[in-house]
């Protein structure tokens, strides 16, 4: 049995303008679809400062720590991944982040046709509910 890959990701919220607001990035290796920051969790790094990080790195915000969302399973190219999404509250951009990235923030129900994944829409319901935002 191949080894599980253990990845974090953050679902990041905002009120701007009195609207409540996602955020979302492009996938790296398909710029055509729509996700929410995550990457592998480092030996000895806790999940969310792993999601923090990973927050940072693609999008250049940082984050309030809220809850956790839920964790996603899946596999790809022979590949187990196993990813825990937490929710954060927007604090500050401090830079653009990763070239190509692309970060965008999206009213929660537009944010929620543009996902890419059926399993990212779900995490965006759930993600709603702690924050107490408006889910779609």
């Amino acid at each position: 049995m191949n080894s599980v890959i253990h990845q974090a990701g953050a679902i990041l919220f905002r009120t701007e303008h009195g609207l409540n607001q996602v955020l979302l990035i492009r996938a790296k290796k398909d710029q055509g679809k729509w996700i929410f920051p995550k990457g592998h969790v480092e030996p000895g790094e806790s999940e969310t400062d792993a999601a923090l990080r990973e927050l940072l790195e693609e999008s250049g915000m940082q984050g309030k720590l809220i809850g956790k969302a839920g964790t996603l399973e899946y596999q790809n190219k022979g590949r187990y991944y196993k990813v825990e999404y937490y929710v954060y509250l927007f604090e500050e951009k401090i830079s653009n982040g990763e070239p190509g990235r692309d970060p965008q923030w999206y009213p929660i129900d537009v944010a929620h046709r543009t996902l890419s994944y059926q399993s990212s829409r779900d995490l965006l319901i759930a993600a709603s509910k702690l924050t107490g935002y408006r889910s779609v």
